[in-house]
């Protein structure tokens, strides 16, 4: 026992090189004498487990966990390098698992509450890195897997708990991308790409995206991807190509609407085409393709058409403008033409009242002779004008010989048109003259004389109300910085409200779907019962459904008589042919 004391005493963490040599001559006296395993490594592990617990105990309130971690990695090293050089190679193992045992295992539950979340949201790689592998030498890994991926839950789910205006959603989406590409990060370069943890990161996405209201993801996306190429006009996009569409897509393929994203994706979409507000048609498809690699090409089937709409368009334009007549009648109309022939069932529909308008008589002239050149090309198909979406540009010269190019709806250039031939007009003798329901004209007359900056037209009586009365005259001193300038105009619909209309046709869509599954499902099997007609339409359908819709849709079809209960057993189900 006093050889084994006299051992442990030379051991006692030393790095003095006279006495580590001394410890390895007794070690190896030990060893001859029979002794070293039974009278002086057992007590020596025991030994070191009670100075690194009470190491442990001391360290794990004072220092920080990135420290903490560097300093159980160092004591590691150093008794493994000690048993190698100076005691039993058979010794190091025990010793370091000792060590690792009460520096790291006893204290898991410390380290990953007070500060695993720190080294996350610093993104302190070479530390998570570092805590990654000890706690994978403990077999804590799953500890860590759940407790990270709760971490990027609830901040996701922070995120995410910004309302559902447009202004405060604004910054959602980039957070969220952010997120994703230091989780990623993270996950590559800290997690060594563990799959399992990968499959926790993908989890915790889409558990934060999904919650909630199924359609706010779709809209934030949707409102994003918008912005992004709306922005690209003037920031240029090539950037955008290189790396927005990526970091955008990843964080896509966690959504499950992606049927309420499409859904709002088109009705942009469309607007961007028809008012030139994106910075090219080359992205746009650039975009759609990638939306056809991740969901199909069903998926973009009415986006693409809309743009093959706007190519057939140019082509039939181009012909059109090849007829000597119609060269003469644009000539005369002294315009620059550009019509756009759309498919009906592509675009966001139109309102189906209020469109009834009197054009110009030189556009109605071209309206004709373009209307009979169709028919004549497409025979079979039906052309109705809509003056919603469209733009004209209109030359105008104010007082000073001050030349704008005005950016006006279809419906603004009516109104200003009128001007040529009044210097002032009532809106009742406007509304004659153009044949504009109240409602859109009112809105109209608004855009132009009551937007703060850009006033083409004047109101001469106070107040924003429009009546009957009220007298118009043009704004002769008008000036504005720019040569060409874009005269905002005021949307039938405000933002949100289109956002709702597009979310129940989704709603509507969804419906048709799930009553479509429902009955290719019965209509093969015949019989079914309730658990698992539902257990087989959740696995088919590409949306989240909440149970209790997707029993209202099973009411339905029972009440149209597409189904029946059992008489006997009400949870089963029968096909009605």
């Amino acid at each position: 026992r006093a050889l084994s004391d006299a051992g442990l005493a030379l051991h006692e963490r030393c790095e003095h090189r006279d006495r580590l040599c001394v410890l390895g001559a007794f070690a190896g006296m030990l060893v001859q004498l029979g002794l070293y395993s039974s009278a002086f490594e057992s007590r020596l592990l025991d030994r070191a487990t009670a100075f690194y617990r009470a190491e442990g105990e001391s360290l794990i309130r004072r220092l920080p966990v990135a420290a903490y971690l560097e300093h159980c990695e160092s004591r590691m090293a150093q008794e493994w390098e000690r048993c190698l050089a100076h005691m039993q190679a058979s010794t190091a193992d025990a010793l370091v698992a000792r060590v690792r045992a009460e520096l790291v295992q006893r204290h898991v539950p410390e380290l990953l509450r007070s500060g695993f979340g720190v080294l996350v949201e610093g993104h302190k790689v070479a530390d998570l890195a570092r805590l990654y592998r000890l706690f994978g030498d403990v077999g804590e890994t799953q500890a860590l897997k759940a407790y990270w991926a709760q971490i990027v839950r609830s901040t996701g789910a922070r995120i995410m708990d910004a309302g559902d205006a447009a202004e405060a959603s604004q910054g959602v989406v980039p957070r969220v991308i952010q997120l994703h590409r230091s989780a990623h990060e993270i996950l590559k370069s800290a997690f060594e790409g563990s799959a399992d943890f990968g499959l926790a990161l993908k989890d915790a996405f889409e558990s934060f995206l999904n919650a909630g209201a199924q359609t706010f993801a779709a809209k934030v996306l949707a409102r994003h991807i918008d912005g992004a190429l709306e922005r690209a006009i003037t920031e240029g996009s090539e950037e955008f190509e290189k790396s927005g569409i990526d970091d955008f897509l990843a964080v896509f393929r966690h959504l499950s609407a992606k049927d309420a994203f499409e859904a709002f994706f088109r009705r942009d979409f469309a607007r961007r085409l028809l008012l030139h507000r994106s910075a090219s048609v080359e992205l746009e498809e650039l975009l759609l393709q990638r939306f056809r690699s991740e969901c199909g090409s069903g998926y973009t089937s009415k986006a693409e058409g809309m743009l093959r709409d706007l190519r057939r368009s140019k082509s039939l334009l181009e012909d059109f403008a090849m007829d000597p007549d119609a060269k003469a009648a644009v000539d005369e109309a002294g315009v620059e033409l550009d019509i756009l022939a759309l498919t009906a069932g592509l675009w966001p529909p139109q309102p189906a009242s209020g469109l009834d308008v009197t054009y110009p008589a030189q556009v109605c002239k071209l309206q004709d002779m373009f209307g009979a050149f169709y028919k004549a090309k497409q025979s079979g198909r039906s052309l109705t004008w809509t003056p919603l979406g469209g733009q004209c540009t209109l030359r105008a010269c104010f007082d000073g010989h001050s030349r704008k190019e005005l950016v006006v709806s279809v419906l603004q250039a009516l109104v200003l048109l009128l001007f040529n031939r009044a210097t002032q007009l009532t809106v009742e003798e406007i509304h004659l003259a153009i044949g504009m329901d109240r409602g859109h004209l009112h809105r109209t007359l608004q855009s132009l004389a009551l937007h703060k900056t850009v006033k083409v037209l004047i109101k001469e009586a106070k107040g924003r109300e429009i009546v009957a009365e009220d007298v118009f005259v043009v704004n002769s001193g008008f000036s504005h910085k720019s040569y060409r300038v874009v005269v905002p105009h005021i949307s039938l619909k405000e933002p949100q409200e289109d956002e709702d209309l597009a979310e129940r046709r989704v709603f509507e869509n969804r419906q048709h779907e799930v009553d479509a599954v429902i009955v290719r499902k019965m209509k093969t099997v015949k019989s079914l019962s309730h658990e698992q007609l539902v257990s087989d339409v959740l696995s088919v359908v590409r949306f989240p459904v909440q149970l209790s819709e997707l029993e209202q849709r099973i009411e339905s079809l029972i009440q149209r008589e597409y189904l029946e209960r059992d008489a006997k057993e009400p949870a089963m189900y029968h096909y009605l042919a």
